[in-house]
């Protein structure tokens, strides 16, 4: 299964903070995610390997689910009993920068903010309502366990959190969804990057608590190989080394541009005081030849 075919993985080569309001409350019943116990269904570790052939990570699915390694976003690729299907939506990415030089871009937001101005608008437009979320930590420390080992040219603040959301469509009472967020953020002094991807869940309402379990469960017991992380971590060095140079350049840019500023500055109160001086006695000259005619019309 390709990485670029699973868009969570993109996390490895796309997330550049502190996380803001990261605590949801739900109205959602407790979706207990099982451990590795008769709980859960037998399931196979399937392989992801990355476009350099090498395995990235296994992820232990089901053994009655059928992965479409090649379906491209908004298209299952997975189905499975219960008219299974989950689709992986595209990534969406922002940039947000506090720093003198450049400021601009949207810093991540609350989750709440963010389903409500995001994800909420989208799905009323197609008749869908939203019955509550919760968060899935153990899905959001599988995530962080790979984003850490990404992006180590400088000391990146690395944070992920993951979230199951429940919605409901009124002229479809026999199907269940149920959609994962995944976010992603890392920061640095001044420089924030951020991003979520959803994966979107939706089965028979007798099969779906067992579907959205088995899809939790897969994705909190993802396995990372350590042979590829260099693979991807020495472009994310490259990167922020660029980056560094990038700042760097531009801190020496704005120096030398407070210099020249400052030496016009100088000029400009000099020619200032230069003027002042000169009208001055310009003033007290004339002040002085007034007072010298005077004093000769009054005694001759």
């Amino acid at each position: 299964m390709k990485a670029d075919k699973l868009v969570w993985f993109a996390v490895a080569i796309s997330c550049l903070l502190s996380c803001p309001n990261m605590n949801a409350q739900t109205k959602l019943p407790k979706a207990r995610i099982a451990d590795k116990s008769s709980d859960i269904e037998t399931h196979t570790s399937f392989p992801v390997t990355d476009a350099y052939g090498q395995l990235l990570a296994t992820i232990p699915y089901p053994a009655n689910w059928k992965i479409n390694a090649h379906a491209s976003p908004h298209q299952p690729f997975i189905t499975g009993p219960g008219k299974l299907t989950v689709k992986n939506l595209p990534m969406q990415m922002f940039t947000c920068s506090w720093s003198p030089l450049l400021q601009l871009g949207r810093p991540l937001p609350s989750i709440n903010q963010l389903i409500k101005n995001d994800l909420l608008p989208g799905w009323m437009k197609k008749g869908y309502t939203l019955m509550g979320y919760k968060e899935v930590p153990q899905v959001a420390k599988a995530d962080l366990e790979y984003i850490q080992y990404l992006y180590q040219g400088l000391p990146w603040n690395k944070q992920a959190a993951a979230y199951a959301i429940d919605i409901r469509k009124s002229n479809e009472p026999t199907l269940r969804y149920s959609v994962i967020l995944h976010i992603g953020a890392v920061t640095n002094t001044g420089f924030q990057q951020w991003f979520y991807y959803v994966q979107w869940l939706e089965c028979e309402k007798q099969e779906f608590e067992s579907a959205r379990k088995q899809l939790l469960f897969s994705l909190a017991n993802t396995r990372f190989t350590k042979n590829t992380r260099p693979i991807y971590n020495q472009p994310a060095i490259q990167s922020t080394g660029q980056y560094r140079q990038w700042y760097n350049e531009q801190e020496s840019y704005r120096q030398h541009r407070n210099d020249m500023n400052e030496i016009i500055m100088d000029s400009w109160r000099e020619r200032n005081a230069s003027s002042d001086r000169m009208h001055r006695r310009t003033i007290e000259a004339i002040r002085g030849d007034t007072r010298q005619k005077r004093y000769r019309d009054t005694y001759y």
